[in-house]
């Protein structure tokens, strides 16, 4: 998708795979402008960067793009962190024909070190991937599955993510009202669907993106623009990606002074 997140592209080159770009528009990848593709890889709950939740009503229409001949590998990031709205039924959910590749990692819901992400595939392709690709070992050692599978089949694993979700949540809300009550707050728009752990924050000034995002590294405030997301023109924006997660609630005041300086 453009934008979208790099290293996806890039994994897809190493392998020999050809990958074009999927337009979207406010509700996520449009089916009508994929039609010379075999598989589209989506983050429908959160798209990154965007932040885009696609709804119910677009998701059914790729799973009709997909029919009985393409597949969609539902990259499925984020999607316990949805803060102020209903739940969204993964695709895969609703798949009825079998072409859906669910993937999922608990690098962002329990820690990035755990490294153990996991694919549900469809009955059919899951013997395929047995018959072709059964004799890999798997790189997660048995003691960390047996610990996770212990954690998740007792229920800790949901006790844990309400647990994050609300400590997210005041998170967000903090830098959210920082940026509200600032001085220069009516040069700033927060983009943002309650969802995931990033937001986009449109800036008005003279500035490019990139002596925007200069300046505020020179100010020890690590960001990135949204046109560093997008394959095919890369142009200026102004609008910052801003992930939440890591921030430490006394660098906000820095981060605000840093921002002040160079508007």
């Amino acid at each position: 998708m453009d934008p979208g997140y790099g290293k996806i592209r890039k994994i897809y080159a190493a392998g020999g795979v050809k990958s074009v770009s999927a337009p979207m528009d406010e509700q996520g990848v449009i089916p009508g402008k994929i039609q010379n593709a075999d598989v589209l890889h989506c983050s429908p709950s959160h798209h990154f960067p965007t932040g885009l939740v696609t709804p119910v009503s677009r998701r059914m229409e790729l799973l009709s793009w997909a029919g009985d001949s393409r597949w969609i590998i539902e990259d499925d990031y984020d999607s316990e962190f949805r803060f102020d709205a209903h739940p969204m039924p993964a695709m895969q959910a609703l798949d009825r024909a079998g072409r859906v590749i669910y993937m999922n990692t608990f690098s962002k819901s329990i820690a990035p070190s755990i490294r153990i992400s996991y694919m549900v595939l469809p009955p059919d392709l899951m013997a395929e991937f047995q018959s072709r690709l059964g004799f890999y070992s798997c790189t997660v050692p048995s003691f960390e599955q047996y610990t996770l599978a212990r954690f998740l089949s007792r229920g800790y694993f949901e006790k844990h993510i309400n647990r994050v979700r609300k400590l997210y949540k005041n998170r967000r809300n903090l830098v959210i009202s920082c940026l509200n009550r600032c001085p220069f707050a009516e040069k700033l728009t927060i983009l943002e669907q309650d969802a995931g752990l990033h937001f986009l924050l449109k800036v008005d000034t003279v500035l490019t993106d990139a002596e925007l995002t200069a300046g505020l590294a020179r100010a020890g405030v690590r960001v990135q623009a949204l046109s560093e997301f997008d394959h095919d023109s890369g142009e200026d924006q102004k609008c910052l990606v801003i992930n939440y997660s890591g921030i430490r609630e006394d660098s906000l005041e820095q981060a605000m002074d840093a921002i002040k300086k160079i508007m």
